[in-house]
């Protein structure tokens, strides 16, 4: 493995996916309440009532999401820790990897249900706006 797939330069003690974890543990570039819905703001042609009902839908979400991230915290830093111990317990590295995969899943699946719920209040003409707003735009952000 070469230098862009540990995180870094050389060989680092954090696994494949650097010292932070395995990405932005469900925050994007613009996002907010720990989803990938874009700040009302962001979103062309909304109501007053739209961006309020959003709004609130993303504090919501912020308040749910919290906790799970701090429980990913929690689990990449346990993970990391197996990962530099002198002698390696790969069935602890293994269990502590599906833990981290797990909460990163949920979310990611806090996200989705956050994104169905903003497009819900959307009319058509402002989803296809938004998508065609985020053409181009990965997990990495502008390709």
């Amino acid at each position: 493995m070469g230098p862009g797939m540990m995180g870094g330069m050389g060989m680092m003690p954090y696994g494949m996916m650097g010292q932070m974890g395995a990405g932005m543990h469900g925050m994007g570039a613009g996002m907010r309440g720990g989803g990938y819905a874009p700040a009302p703001g962001q979103m062309p042609g909304l109501t007053s009532e739209q961006a309020q009902k959003i709004s609130q839908l993303q504090q919501e979400a912020q308040a749910r999401n919290s906790s799970l991230a701090q429980q990913l915290w929690a689990a990449q830093d346990k993970l990391n820790l197996l990962l530099m111990s002198e002698k390696r317990d790969w069935n602890a590295i293994r269990a502590a990897s599906q833990k981290v995969l797990e909460l990163q899943r949920q979310q990611h699946d806090a996200a989705i249900d956050l994104q169905q719920k903003v497009d819900g209040l959307l009319t058509n003409s402002q989803r296809q706006e938004m998508a065609r707003s985020w053409q181009g735009y990965g997990w990495m952000g502008a390709q």
